[in-house]
C-alpha cells in the first residue's frame, strides 16, 4: 500500500501520537504537513522525516483560532497544492472536578480539541470535495462514551468531536470523502498505539505495549494503514449503515465496504500513558 503523492495534514504533530502519525504516513510515502504550536519540536520531527528521504513542512498553528488555521491551511496548500488527508489530533487536557473547573479552563479544552477540529474541517473540505476525494480522521476517546472524573471537558469535547465525525461524514460521502474518528483508550501516548507495526522505520521506536495486534490502532483509522472499527455515517446506496473495518486500499480511496458489526481494536486497554 502506498500514500505516494498525497499530502497529509497532522495536527499537534510535536509530540506522541500526532508525530507518529506523521512518522507513519511519510513511512508509506505521504508529504507530511505538521501543525503546531510548538514549532522547535515540529522542526525536529520535519528533520527526522526529511533525513529518512521524505518530504515534510513544519507549520506554527493554533488550532484553537481560526485564523491562524486558515493561515495555516494556505501555507500547506502553497506548498503542496493539495491536502488530501487531515489528522485532527491537537488536544489539550485541563483536569479538575466541575465543582472546582474554572470557566476558562472548560472553554480552553473545548476550544482546542473541539472547535479546533471544526476550524481545520470547515478550511480543507472545500479543496476535498472539489477533487472529489479526502480522507479525515478525528483522534477521540473512549471516555466520550464512558465518562471520567475529573475530566468534563476532556469528555465533552470528545464526545463533540464523535458526533462532529458523524454529521460531517454523512455531507461529504458522495464526493469519496470518508470522515473516521479513531476512539483510543485514555491511555497511549508517544505513539504507541500507532506503532504496532507501521511507522517503525522513520522516527525513534516505541515499545509496543502487551496485546497489541499486528497494526496499532491509530495506525488502523489512518488512509490504507489497515482495518479496524471505523465510523463512518454514508448516504451511498451501498453504504447506509456504519461501516467497521475499513481496510487498506478501501480506506486509501476505493468505497468502503460494511463489515460484521462489533469488532474493535486488538490491545487498547493494555496501553500505557495518556492520550
Amino acid at each position: 500500500m502506498s500514500l505516494q503523492g498525497q499530502i497529509a495534514l497532522v495536527t499537534g504533530a510535536s509530540q506522541g501520537i500526532g508525530a507518529a502519525c506523521a512518522f507513519a504516513l511519510a513511512e508509506v510515502g505521504a508529504d507530511a504537513a505538521l501543525g503546531s504550536r510548538n514549532l522547535e519540536k515540529l522542526e525536529s520531527v520535519a528533520k527526522t522525516i526529511e533525513g529518512a528521504g521524505k518530504k515534510a513542512l513544519a507549520i506554527r498553528m493554533d488550532v484553537s483560532s481560526l485564523e491562524s488555521v486558515n493561515a495555516a491551511v494556505a501555507k500547506v496548500l502553497e506548498w503542496g497544492g493539495k491536502i488530501d488527508i487531515l489528522v485532527n489530533n491537537a488536544g489539550v487536557t485541563k483536569d479538575n472536578l466541575v465543582m472546582r473547573m474554572k470557566p476558562e479552563d472548560w472553554e480552553a479544552v473545548l476550544k482546542t480539541n473541539l472547535d479546533g477540529a471544526f476550524y481545520c474541517i470547515r478550511a480543507v473540505l472545500p479543496g476535498m470535495v472539489r477533487q472529489r476525494h479526502g480522507r479525515i480522521i478525528n483522534v477521540a476517546s473512549v471516555v466520550a462514551e464512558t465518562g471520567n472524573s475529573g475530566q468534563a471537558n476532556y469528555v465533552a469535547s470528545k464526545a463533540g468531536l464523535i458526533g462532529l465525525t458523524k454529521s460531517v461524514a454523512a455531507v461529504v460521502a458522495r464526493r469519496n470523502i470518508t470522515v473516521n474518528r479513531a476512539r483510543l483508550h485514555r491511555h497511549c501516548h508517544d505513539g504507541a498505539a500507532f506503532r504496532g507495526g507501521q511507522g517503525k522505520n522513520i522516527g525513534p521506536d516505541s515499545p509496543r505495549p502487551h496485546g497489541y495486534g499486528p497494526r496499532g490502532s491509530i495506525g488502523r483509522a489512518l488512509p490504507g494503514l489497515g482495518g479496524g472499527r471505523i465510523h463512518h455515517r454514508s448516504r451511498t446506496p451501498n453504504q447506509r449503515r456504519d461501516v467497521h473495518g475499513l481496510s487498506g486500499p478501501a480506506a486509501a480511496g476505493r468505497a468502503a465496504r460494511p463489515r460484521a458489526r462489533g469488532r474493535s481494536w486488538p490491545g487498547l486497554s493494555q496501553a500505557t500513558g495518556r492520550c
